[in-house]
């Protein structure tokens, strides 16, 4: 399976005997905050784990972006969780839930490039997808 990245959607999409294209697209407006915020709960383990961005010393236009949307903080919230719980799930070590870890593990080197909200929500949904799986909110599951 590949994913594709189309206008305010992240496309997942595979060839069925070299002759179908299969596609399913999910974009963040299609995801309630419940949805998002259930799955941030269900991280009992990286509730302490801090954003990577500081709100009230944001340093560059994508962290202003993310501060002044309610849905991209939350989206933010639940990458920056789902980025330390895939590096301890995959190495099997637990890491330190401060600020250092984050800025190492989290999206925030490649969100400060980006110019805008739709660009921000691409990003975290294809992130959140790669280190969640099937428990992404934004996962769409091809078997149904």
């Amino acid at each position: 399976m590949s994913k594709l990245i189309l206008h305010r959607s992240v496309c997942s999409f595979g060839i069925i005997v070299g002759i179908f294209v299969v596609a399913t697209c999910v974009s963040a407006q299609d995801v309630s905050k419940a949805a998002i915020q259930k799955v941030i709960n269900s991280l009992s383990d990286y509730q302490d784990v801090p954003s990577s961005i500081a709100c009230k010393a944001t340093v560059s236009q994508a962290e202003k972006i993310i501060c002044a949307d309610p849905l991209l903080l939350l989206m933010e919230k639940l990458d920056t969780m789902a980025a330390i719980y895939a590096v301890e799930n995959g190495t099997k070590r637990e890491l330190s839930h401060n600020r250092r870890t984050v800025m190492e593990y989290s999206l925030l080197k490649t969100i400060r490039k980006l110019k805008s909200a739709d660009a921000i929500r691409r990003a975290y949904i294809e992130n959140t997808n790669d280190s969640l799986g099937g428990e992404s909110p934004y996962y769409v599951n091809e078997d149904k």
